[in-house]
């Protein structure tokens, strides 16, 4: 039996370790619904209510619409590479980028009972080259003919895996963006059947659309992407999570779980499985990935800790040839690097940390976070400092930072270093 093989038994051994307690909403309560994760990272949209007025969302209104305005400058500094003969290219230039505008309105209307309609659409403005650009996150309709069965049908983000920044449990969600960053809203085109019995959740997804354009909607050459059956389990001190799946013509599988050693002290762990997993010039069969995590949330600070290791990587044989193609281009190439280089999991084996200071003095917020590789101590860095000038207004400064050895596995990145200032407003 190989290590990708044992992750599973180890995730839910990790989850089981320990006295401890069952997941809870965000304010402490116990959770109401299992439709969507409570206790672990946001889904996105607010979750199915007991009834679709009253108790959820929309507390006894029928309609409830939340938004965001934001204006703000964002300055990158151009990453500046060695050319093929090892000598520096010209110094990268700081561009600068004002006004960047941002727009975010979301809500869910309960014209009665067992139905609820909600949406989320986000625009944005960039100063520097003038494009506007609006995106729909999530629209669409929940019914609920009787107490056990929910039926959804639009663009939803349904996420359960307690990863912080990458699910490899999650095939229909993967991805959460850095911690720090706006938060990650956009969900999938699906239809969902989900019934709900006392402390299990059982989904069944249909998803229809496996393109969209920029502005998220479907696009004309979509095809049908797959479908996958999820069982959501709360159990006296954890939760565990098991999903099967047919999606992009491929056979995905994926476990997670998460338990409480304390009140504010949980371990987790997640583990993946594809039948195909195409990387750059690669093609994967029968790979595997798996995260264990662990985190500490008090009343004024957070902690998070996790190790991923994601087997489609590129090994080092693969990540050596890959950096001595790039160095060494043919002659009528140019050495652009293609947009799957610019991610941060490149290779295999990384560490995640963040720590978060909350609302210091009642006025700040301080968030980093770091992303390190294991293989070549390549690190990317993110931080985050917030104003919390009034209820409604927020003033952040952002600043990312990218190692930038030439043998490290950023060799590729677009930028050396990026920034930002914003003001957002909440309403």
């Amino acid at each position: 039996m190989n290590h990708l093989q044992l992750m599973p038994i180890l995730t839910i051994a990790i989850a089981l370790t320990g006295p401890g307690r069952s997941l809870r909403a965000d304010d402490g309560s116990p959770a109401e619904e299992l439709s969507e994760v409570t206790g672990l990272e946001d889904t996105g949209i607010a979750g199915e209510p007991g009834k679709m007025t009253g108790q959820g969302v929309n507390s006894g209104r029928p309609c409830a619409f939340r938004g965001k305005l934001g204006l703000g400058s964002s300055w990158t500094k151009a990453a500046s590479n060695k050319n093929q003969g090892g000598q520096q290219d010209q110094e990268g230039q700081v561009e600068t980028s004002f006004p960047d505008l941002y727009a975010n309105l979301s809500g869910d209307c309960a014209p009665s009972d067992w139905t609820q309609i909600f949406g989320d659409v986000t625009g944005n403005y960039l100063g520097q080259d003038k494009k506007r650009t609006a995106h729909l996150n999530q629209a669409g309709v929940r019914l609920r003919p009787v107490d056990s069965l929910v039926v959804a049908f639009g663009k939803e983000r349904n996420r359960r895996a307690p990863g912080l920044i990458v699910s490899p449990s999650d095939f229909i969600h993967s991805a959460q963006n850095l911690p720090g960053t706006e938060e990650q809203k956009t969900g999938e085109w699906l239809a969902r059947l989900s019934w709900q019995e006392s402390g299990q959740t059982t989904d069944l997804f249909l998803l229809p659309v496996d393109a969209t354009i920029e502005n998220g909607m479907p696009a004309k050459d979509r095809k049908h992407r797959g479908s996958a059956v999820r069982v959501f389990r709360q159990f006296s001190n954890f939760d565990l999570s098991l999903a099967i799946g047919d999606l992009d013509e491929t056979k995905k599988a994926g476990i997670s779980s998460q338990g409480f050693l304390t009140g504010s002290w949980r371990v987790y762990g997640e583990a993946g499985y594809s039948e195909e997993s195409p990387f750059l010039r690669y093609a994967r069969r029968h790979s595997g990935s798996y995260l264990i995590g662990t985190g500490y949330d008090a009343t004024k600070y957070s902690v998070r800790l996790e190790y991923y290791e994601n087997s489609a990587g590129l090994s080092k044989a693969e990540f050596d040839a890959l950096l001595f193609a790039f160095s060494h281009p043919m002659p009528g190439r140019g050495t652009q690097a293609p947009e799957a280089l610019a991610g941060p999991f490149l290779r295999q084996k990384y560490v995640i940390a963040n720590f978060n200071l909350i609302e210091v003095f009642d006025r700040f917020n301080l968030t980093e976070t770091l992303i390190a590789g294991t293989e070549d101590s390549s690190w990317l860095a993110l931080s985050r400092f917030e104003w919390l000038v009034n209820p409604r207004n927020v003033a952040g400064a952002t600043l990312k930072n990218f190692d930038k050895r030439e043998d490290g596995q950023f060799f590729a990145r677009h930028s050396d270093w990026e920034a930002s200032l914003d003001w957002k407003w909440s309403f």
